[in-house]
């Protein structure tokens, strides 16, 4: 805002989905989105790009302010957790684990426990399809990355799930490696 105040800011994450209206407060932040965020940015990029914010308000996950006061909106959950990035869009020779070319990848989402600890909002545990990640693989081939980090937050909850999951990488030739969600409990 302080190089041009006609920028719009949107932000994303646990703070802003846990704390709408402290984000909001700031003149600096003119959306938030709460929850999985995929669905309502593409929507509310949509929206801005024709020039009004009417409708804004029935997109799940937004939230925003204007003369009239703050909006806060329910947390947002993807129903559609197949979808899968466009990586024609990232350069992948930017993103390496050692010399390999790497990206994320998700078999899951959410989680189903509630714990006092955790800053994390309450999401529903889901599953991929087999068939929606054999497809990003076979996408990740094509675009000769090497290397796979997993980024679920409950990636070992339901073992035989990832069993799975982890034979359809079998015979890839990927490196897989999980710097978050391996759950202690199934050990």
């Amino acid at each position: 805002k302080g190089t041009d105040t006609k920028i719009i800011t949107v932000m994303g994450g646990t703070h802003p989905t846990l704390f709408p209206e402290h984000c909001l407060g700031s003149p600096h932040v003119d959306y938030v989105i709460r929850g999985e965020g995929e669905t309502p940015l593409f929507e509310l990029i949509t929206k801005l790009q024709t020039g009004s914010t009417q409708g804004i308000t029935g997109i799940p996950g937004v939230s925003f302010k204007d003369s009239t006061g703050m909006h806060i909106s329910e947390i947002s959950i993807e129903t559609g957790i197949d979808l899968i990035p466009d990586r024609r869009l990232i350069d992948s020779t930017d993103y390496r684990i050692g010399k390999k070319k790497y990206t994320f990848f998700l078999t899951s989402r959410g989680c189903p426990f509630h714990c006092a600890f955790c800053g994390k909002p309450s999401v529903p545990y889901r599953k991929r399809s087999m068939a929606g990640m054999e497809r990003e693989i076979s996408d990740c081939l094509d675009r000769d990355i090497q290397a796979i980090d997993f980024v679920d937050d409950m990636l070992t909850l339901d073992l035989p799930f990832f069993s799975r999951v982890l034979e359809i990488f079998r015979g890839t030739g990927l490196t897989l490696s999980a710097m978050n969600g391996i759950y202690p409990g199934c050990l």
